[in-house]
C-alpha cells in the first residue's frame, strides 16, 4: 500500500457537507493544508465556513465542485441517507472519495455496481 502525503504533492480535497462531522473533516484538513473546498447547501453555514477558511473554495452544490478539476478527491459528510448517491456521482466523475459510515442504507444500495 502507498501513503499519499496530500500536503507535499499540493492535493486538493473538497468535502461535500460542513455540519456536525463535516466541520471536523474540515478543519483536520485545513490542519494538513490539503483543504481545497467545501460544499455546503445551507448558506448560513456556508458563509460561515467561507470566513473560517477563506482560501477554500465554497460551492453550495456539488455538480459546480465537481467542475473544479483541482481537486484530487472528495469527503462525504452529509446525512447518511444521501451518502450513496453522492458517492457514486464522485465516483462517476473519476474522482477519489471517502464516505462517512454508513456508506449506504440498505442492500439494493450496497451491492448496486458503478
Amino acid at each position: 500500500m502507498q501513503f499519499i502525503d496530500l500536503a507535499k504533492q499540493k492535493h486538493k480535497i473538497c468535502v461535500v457537507g460542513a455540519g456536525y462531522w463535516g466541520k471536523n473533516h474540515i478543519r483536520t484538513l485545513h490542519e494538513l493544508g490539503s483543504l481545497g473546498g467545501i460544499v455546503e447547501q445551507k448558506k448560513d453555514l456556508l458563509g460561515k465556513m467561507t470566513k473560517q477558511y477563506p482560501a477554500a473554495k465554497t460551492y453550495q452544490n456539488l455538480d459546480e465542485a465537481l467542475g473544479n478539476e483541482d481537486f484530487f478527491g472528495f469527503t462525504v459528510a452529509t446525512p447518511a441517507e444521501t451518502h450513496h448517491d453522492i458517492a457514486v456521482q464522485i465516483i462517476k466523475s473519476g474522482r477519489h472519495v471517502l464516505v462517512e459510515k454508513p456508506l449506504c442504507l440498505n442492500i439494493k444500495d450496497a451491492r448496486s455496481s458503478i
